[in-house]
């Protein structure tokens, strides 16, 4: 037996035991991260994008004076998205309150459409910019209810993808340090058996 070559496969053994363990555990907490935080964090973005537009282009179809038409177009879909990120994209604690808030505010909007369609531009416009009629209070709610969750979820992701960072690093001198030292013992090996034969 040469302890040599035997010392050397059992050390090249132990470092890839030891990378493909951490790497494994790395890409387990990269997934997770993708499947939950990551979702969050892009949903809630994504809602908050289309709720400031939404909050334009109501302004914007106040402007144009009866003729809201595409800027109406715009609203709705940028209400289709919400609806899809509140209802397939985030996770069960955040829609919920999300999906209320976006429902109040969605009806305050169809609210002072309503009332410009119907000639009360004049209200419409007060309900729209008072910052204490529904427009206003509903779109404050909604955007305190994405706000404080999507700054949370993206300190949450970082960490997240940041913690396999230190073990990788580990690991990767472990298989450094492991290769030297196997190479160091194949060389005794193979002195060894080379003194054998002579």
């Amino acid at each position: 037996l040469n302890t040599g070559l035997t010392a050397a496969a059992a050390v090249v053994l132990a470092a890839y035991l030891v990378g493909t363990g951490v790497l494994m555990s790395a890409s387990s907490t990269l997934g997770d991260a993708e499947r939950t935080t990551f979702r969050d964090t892009t949903s809630l973005a994504s809602i908050r994008s289309a709720a400031f537009d939404i909050r334009a282009n109501e302004s914007l179809g106040l402007i144009a004076r009866g003729q809201a038409g595409p800027y109406e177009a715009r609203v709705q879909a940028r209400i289709k998205e919400i609806t899809t990120a509140v209802e397939g994209g985030l996770s069960y604690a955040l829609s919920t309150p999300i999906k209320k808030a976006a429902t109040d505010y969605f009806q305050a909007h169809a609210d002072i459409r309503k009332l410009d369609d119907n000639g009360a531009w004049d209200q419409a416009v007060s309900e729209a910019t008072t910052a204490t009629q529904a427009a206003g209070r509903t779109f404050a709610a909604l955007d305190t209810a994405t706000s404080k969750p999507l700054a949370d979820a993206q300190a949450k992701l970082s960490q997240q993808t940041l913690a396999p960072r230190a073990s990788l690093v580990v690991a990767g001198l472990a298989v450094l340090i492991g290769g030297i030292a196997a190479s160091g013992l194949t060389a005794r090996g193979i002195a060894k058996r080379l003194e054998e034969y002579r």
